[in-house]
């Protein structure tokens, strides 16, 4: 353990800079919104390893633990926290720190974390061990099936073009690092982000700047069935999954009739 130093206040002061704003759209509840940064500082500051020649290592896993019926929220803003463990990283070695690993923080719930709170732990992931010459890894089997992704679900994009739903998390903006990438002036950078669970796809609006309708009702979150129409900016894409129901969603004709919210619809919910 050492005490914070001049280089970790360059490590906060960057986090500061970079993530405090989008912050403001995680945290709601018990604790200010900036105490999110502070607690992951105490619990890097806290948890580094000193070895020889004053050797600095730095904890690489993060715990975030919140109540369960907060968790699908915190999913929704995941790719904010993997920006974090990313910047932590880079800076760090910047000024000095080492790791073992490429630093990650990992969302967990438990029923012992009240409604609106959270717990933030810190870790040093153990050294690799050296392996005998004799000693062979068994190949990892790739994991083929994911059990909590519908079947056959896509997205029919502005009417023509095909994007299957292969993967359980996906963003989608205007940014080029989402995994559907929107072009529309009209969609926020980071806009919305799918999550499949139990075998059904979920919508989020992650803090965009124009909404997320469907069906031309706008939502925060919703679970998405088949036929459901969404509007992201000036872009409609219609939502597809396979059924074994003898019910299905009728798909919906767009009337350009749809909710708006009078606000300006172009940049990034950061600002």
């Amino acid at each position: 353990m050492i005490h914070k130093n001049g280089n970790l206040d360059r490590i906060e002061a960057q986090l500061r800079a970079l993530f405090e704003e989008k912050l403001l759209w995680v945290l709601t509840g018990n604790k200010p919104k900036e105490t999110l940064i502070n607690d992951l500082m105490d619990a890097l500051t806290h948890n580094i390893m000193v070895g020889e020649s004053d050797h600095t290592i730095a904890p690489d896993h993060f715990r975030l633990t919140v109540s369960p019926e907060d968790l699908p929220d915190w999913q929704a803003f995941q790719y904010i926290l993997d920006d974090m463990a990313g910047t932590i990283h880079s800076t760090a070695q910047i000024e000095g720190l080492d790791f073992r690993r490429s630093p990650t923080i990992e969302l967990e719930s438990s029923p012992s974390i009240l409604h609106n709170d959270y717990s933030i732990e810190a870790f040093i992931s153990p050294e690799d061990q050296n392996l005998p010459d004799t000693s062979a890894m068994e190949p990892e089997k790739p994991n083929t099936s994911n059990p909590s992704l519908p079947d056959g679900a896509m997205l029919i994009v502005g009417g023509s073009i095909i994007y299957p739903l292969h993967m359980s998390v996906i963003n989608i903006g205007r940014h080029s690092e989402n995994d559907l990438v929107l072009d529309d002036l009209h969609v926020s950078r980071h806009h919305a982000q799918l999550r499949a669970i139990n075998r059904k796809f979920i919508i989020f609006d992650v803090g965009s700047t124009g909404g997320v309708f469907i069906n031309g009702k706008k939502v925060n979150q919703a679970t998405l069935q088949n036929g459901d129409v969404i509007l992201l900016g000036v872009t409609n894409l219609i939502y597809v999954q396979e059924t074994t129901s003898d019910y299905q969603t009728t798909i919906l004709p767009i009337e350009g009739e749809f909710e708006t919210t009078g606000d300006d619809h172009s940049g990034d919910f950061s600002g």
